[in-house]
């Protein structure tokens, strides 16, 4: 799926992008809320803001790195109000991140990064020799 195909109904999805830039931790104009601006790129060249909230610039810090390539699916996209939106906004809704938001890192020539995971059976025990038995 690609980001030109997303709206505020959009449920089920998955998509691939690049973090094409990343703003800096910023206050509202009120100074009650803090937010972050990241704009994502998918392949077609599509744009989209995605916003982070107040703990969340912490939380997603690691996980979404500028020029980083990741599957993101399941994160909520909401509609921009007018008065918020900028040049930057090439449709009228942005990426919000979410308790079941899944980000999986992309490495561009291999596609997902996955966990090497191995059977519990194959890691050797280990012994305490001070232990009698």
């Amino acid at each position: 799926m690609y980001l030109n195909q997303l709206n505020a109904a959009s449920k089920s999805y998955i998509l691939r992008v690049v973090v094409a830039e990343k703003g800096r931790d910023t206050l509202s104009s009120k100074k009650t809320v803090r937010f972050q601006i990241l704009l994502l790129k998918d392949e077609k060249g599509n744009k989209m803001r995605g916003t982070l909230f107040s703990d969340q610039i912490e939380a997603f810090e690691e996980a979404l790195q500028y020029l980083g390539a990741y599957e993101i699916s399941a994160a909520p996209i909401k509609f921009i109000d007018k008065k918020w939106r900028t040049e930057l906004d090439q449709f009228p809704y942005q990426m919000t991140f979410g308790s079941k938001t899944v980000i999986q890192p992309v490495h561009p020539e291999l596609g997902p990064i996955l966990p090497n995971y191995q059977p519990i059976a194959s890691i050797p025990r280990a012994v305490d020799p001070n232990k009698h038995l």
